[in-house]
């Protein structure tokens, strides 16, 4: 039987003057839970915020854009993504006139369709920060940088030089699954990964 999904509301606060060791304990009884309970996201926020505390941006980063994925709009589990962005990527730049945002895009795997002409697209359900939620779509069949791999997609709306973040999500067996993903257009790759450029199918 399928596991409900809790209503996580606000990031649950974590105990406050911890020492080292119990800074360790606690999360590690914290990542035990959310294993148990895929699904708990008041959990996995107070995991995020101590796994901040212990300079580790990059696993709190994982379980703020799980949180934000589900609830877009929840202001604090925002910040906390952008304070471990920052810190794992390093301010964002502007390109030309436009001021740019870091973690452009959020979303979660809607569906795959096929257009007319054959070509498969990925749409995602996405918010841009301090914007409001709209879709839009990922070509499938073109290879682009990911900071974790290599994945087979790209973005059609997204500007030079931002990071996008894509959270795909899965109900399986009653678990929660997910898979986040961090990437930048296709015009953006650098230098040394032109060799790749056609590697993953035809571009528009």
């Amino acid at each position: 039987m399928p596991t409900r999904i809790k209503n996580f509301g606000e990031p649950r606060l974590p105990k406050n003057n911890l020492s080292n060791q119990e800074l360790i304990d606690r999360i590690t009884e914290l990542q035990k839970t959310v294993a148990d309970c895929p699904a708990d996201f008041s959990t996995r926020s107070e995991l995020a915020t101590l796994l901040e505390q212990v300079n580790k941006p990059e696993e709190a980063l994982a379980y703020w854009a799980e949180i934000l994925a589900f609830d877009p709009k929840n202001l604090k589990v925002r910040e906390g993504v952008v304070r471990c962005l920052q810190l794992t990527t390093g301010p964002a730049n502007s390109t030309g006139k436009r001021e740019l945002h870091i973690a452009a895009v959020y979303g979660t795997l809607d569906k795959i369709e096929e257009d007319i002409i054959g070509t498969r697209w990925i749409n995602v359900t996405t918010s841009l920060l301090h914007e409001d939620v709209f879709r839009v779509r990922v070509r499938v069949g073109r290879k682009t940088e990911v900071l974790r791999g290599i994945q087979e997609i790209d973005f059609s709306e997204i500007y030079t030089h931002e990071f996008a973040e894509v959270t795909y999500h899965v109900i399986h067996d009653g678990m929660l699954e997910a898979d986040t993903i961090y990437v930048l257009p296709e015009s953006d790759r650098r230098p040394d990964k032109t060799r790749n450029d056609n590697a993953g199918g035809r571009g528009t």
